[in-house]
């Protein structure tokens, strides 16, 4: 499941749903080619030897309790956690040794809606990132 977190703020009880079903035994084989079925998910198995990757950006507890009830792997499981610093932490620091953040305000030329965007975007190349670009200092 990619983006169970999306998923999660729509329609969570749907994934619910799925993983229980998914599990079960069909009622009727449709042409199955029963020889090539493992015998462990025909003896009711399934979850047991399924893969199941999650992907989300922050943890929650209805995460963890789908792969706590419906993913039971007989290899284990894992959590896997990513933390970097990222660029916040430079202006963090910088903020600490200068000892406050300047924050400037431009003011823009008045345009039309459908024009704001471009008007925005050229602002900021022109006038914006000619100054970040002449910092020597990341974050500051």
């Amino acid at each position: 499941i990619d983006h169970a977190d999306v998923i999660m703020m729509q329609n969570w009880q749907h994934v619910q749903t799925l993983f229980s079903n998914c599990n079960q035994l069909p009622k009727e084989t449709h042409d199955t080619d029963i020889m090539r079925v493992h015998e462990s998910h025909l003896n009711g198995m399934a979850q047991s030897f399924r893969q199941t990757v999650v992907l989300s950006s922050f943890p929650s507890a209805e995460i963890n309790a789908l792969s706590r009830n419906e993913c039971r792997n007989v290899a284990g499981r894992v959590r896997w956690k990513e933390s970097f610093s990222g660029v916040l932490g430079w202006a963090a620091a910088a903020v600490q040794n200068v000892g406050g953040l300047r924050q400037q305000f431009e003011r823009l030329p008045d345009c039309s809606v459908a024009d704001a965007d471009d008007v925005r975007f050229k602002h900021f190349v022109k006038r914006v990132l000619p100054k970040l670009r002449e910092n020597p200092q990341p974050g500051a």
